[in-house]
């Protein structure tokens, strides 16, 4: 058996390129010449490596150790995404990032250094410039190994865009630590457990944080809330949870701007105001009319990030389409039962019974890949998905590739539609 031939194999033939060059990489990292490593593998070959020196297989194994203390290429996808996320929670608190780097940002450097040191290539960023320059790309342009993303979920996510973190590169950090979001939910839903009504703790909550990203006053705001004045304790809890002071350096002027879109705080680009929401709607209204904008005070605050990429952001159209549907004549349940769904909606004839959940993934095959159908409503309800229309605008085989990620996972059919094309279907109009 070849197990000195596989062993270093197995540490540097997989991060070189093709040919012997594996081997030179190797000598130079066991240190002894290319031509005693030759040696010592006909010697493999023929004995078992017998004759190798003792002082070589010690080194081989020093190797073994170092490489199995570093992690593995998720991990350092993880660590820039947890590093990169904890600098721009210093951005959107104080308004600059401190000294020093966050731990997960420095251990990641730390691992790259050693990997493009044992690959004698720069393969990963090992600095701050490298890490911003990349993550503007897609994963797939500078992460050489993706054998940790199969389904291909985060192939083609940015970490960042537009100045800031993504919410890809909020789900890959949710996902290696606690969860800020997961932990915010769960309150919630402790919150809801405690009252007479949860369900109307639950939509009153939701559908505050939605239309309120940020906040002049919050007891103001939430006593103003006919629904949550009832539950005034828990939705301070909750507030002090989901929400975060706002830096006097984000308001330069004494203002803080305010998307006419979603109502988050918007970011000063070079020449244009830039919007955390990635809807064309949003981009349209900032050419067309000014932002608005509050006079700065300590008592603002604002949505903190996670809760605004996934529960503000998304959450419009989830407001939209009830509304649209409500106005219509419509019955609907916003959703029902803590969320099982986002909502059931019955047409004022009758003649509809809709299960809608409503979904704004940027990429097509990660929706495709973690949606779990429609579970106890498929025998009574049309189930679909509906996704907000600047999805197919930005890319316009959203719904082919959304199919056929399908077909090739052995998945289930789901109907799909855009919103636009739903409301068209039923002779409602959007509101």
């Amino acid at each position: 058996m070849n197990y000195f031939s596989d062993r270093l194999q197995g540490l540097f033939a997989k991060d070189s390129n093709a040919g012997l060059q594996w081997k030179s990489a190797a000598a130079r990292a066991l240190g002894i010449s290319r031509p005693a490593l030759y040696k010592y593998l006909q010697d493999d070959e023929k004995t078992g490596g017998e004759n190798i020196p003792s002082k070589v297989i010690e080194a081989l194994e020093s190797l073994e150790q170092e490489a199995q203390a570093l992690p593995d290429e998720k991990d350092l996808v993880e660590r820039y995404a947890i590093g990169l996320t904890e600098l721009q929670n210093q951005m959107d608190t104080q308004g600059w990032v401190s000294a020093p780097y966050p731990s997960d940002l420095k251990r990641a450097f730390d691992i790259a250094a050693s990997l493009n040191l044992r690959a004698e290539k720069c393969l990963y960023p090992d600095n701050l410039v490298t890490l911003v320059h990349c993550a503007k790309k897609p994963l797939y342009e500078w992460c050489p190994d993706l054998s940790w993303d199969p389904n291909a979920d985060f192939t083609a996510a940015q970490l960042l865009e537009g100045g800031e973190i993504t919410p890809e590169c909020s789900l890959i950090a949710e996902a290696a630590t606690d969860g800020e979001e997961r932990a915010g939910y769960q309150l919630l839903i402790n919150k809801c457990s405690t009252v007479t009504n949860p369900q109307e703790l639950y939509v009153a909550w939701r559908k505050f944080v939605i239309q309120s990203p940020v906040l002049e006053s919050a007891a103001s705001s939430i006593r103003s809330d006919d629904v949550l004045v009832s539950y005034l304790i828990d939705a301070l809890d909750l507030f002090d949870h989901f929400y975060e002071p706002v830096s006097r350096s984000l308001a330069p002027d004494g203002y803080i701007y305010l998307c006419p879109f979603s109502g988050t705080r918007l970011l000063q680009g070079d020449r244009e105001w830039l919007s955390e929401s990635r809807d064309n709607g949003a981009k349209n209204l900032l050419k067309t009319d000014l932002p608005d904008k509050i006079l700065y005070t300590p008592e603002i605050r604002q949505l903190k990030r996670v809760f605004r990429q996934f529960w503000c952001l998304p959450g419009i159209y989830e407001l939209q389409l009830y509304n649209s549907l409500r106005e219509s004549g419509w019955h609907v349940d916003l959703w029902p039962e803590l969320d099982s769904i986002d909502l059931l909606a019955e047409s004022p004839d009758g003649k509809h019974n809709l299960a809608i959940d409503v979904k704004d993934y940027l990429y097509s095959v990660r929706l495709a890949n973690s949606f779990n159908n429609f579970k106890q409503y498929q025998r009574q309800y049309q189930c679909l998905i509906v996704i907000p229309d600047y999805l197919v605008e930005r890319d316009p085989d959203y719904l082919k590739k959304f199919n056929i990620a399908r077909r090739s996972a052995g998945r289930s059919k789901v109907e799909i539609k855009t919103m636009g094309n739903l409301l068209s279907d039923l002779s409602v109009p959007l509101l």
